[in-house]
């Protein structure tokens, strides 16, 4: 059970916010193993200001991501319309997640143009160096010999490449 089940007396107005009612240290192992959490603190970390609605396809999305993650879904299609958070989860907060798992991992973001690779490719950026994540996975670290709009490589050999079409 997730931590967004057992809150169900959380306002729905606001994001879904763990440091809002519980301890650092609780609050950090719910982001680092609760992937919705995880994407949420994502989207408050791109978007600050703007609110975050938790639906049911962000937790089928979130669900089916964890098993590509897990291995146990090799062949994934995500069919979605426009502006129902995709992107965002699944070229920019999954590999974020993924590799601050295992920062040894190769992942690898294609988009229909290049502008949108670019895109995906600094917000990634932004999540890794943010301090908030770099306190969650601290073994995930940005090399200095790799770190271009396009390419990001960790200390460990992982990285994230982002390309179009």
């Amino acid at each position: 059970m997730s931590i967004h089940q057992q809150n169900t007396n959380i306002d729905a107005s606001h994001p879904l916010q763990p440091e809002l009612y519980l301890d650092p240290l609780t609050r950090d192992a719910i982001y680092r193993t609760d992937f919705v959490c995880f994407i949420g603190k994502c989207f408050e970390t791109l978007a600050p200001g703007s609110p975050f609605y938790i639906n049911w396809h962000i937790y089928a999305l979130a669900y089916q991501l964890e098993q590509v993650r897990l291995g146990n879904i090799r062949r994934l299609i995500i069919n979605l319309p426009p502006r129902h958070l995709k992107s965002v989860v699944s070229s920019v907060a999954f590999p974020a997640f993924v590799l601050g798992h295992n920062p040894t991992e190769r992942v690898i973001a294609v988009s229909y143009g290049s502008d949108l690779a670019i895109k995906h490719g600094n917000d990634f950026r932004a999540i890794l160096n943010a301090p908030w994540y770099q306190r969650l996975f601290p073994g995930t670290q940005i090399s200095r010999t790799k770190n271009t709009e396009l390419e990001v490589v960790t200390t460990r050999g992982g990285f994230r490449l982002a390309t179009s079409i």
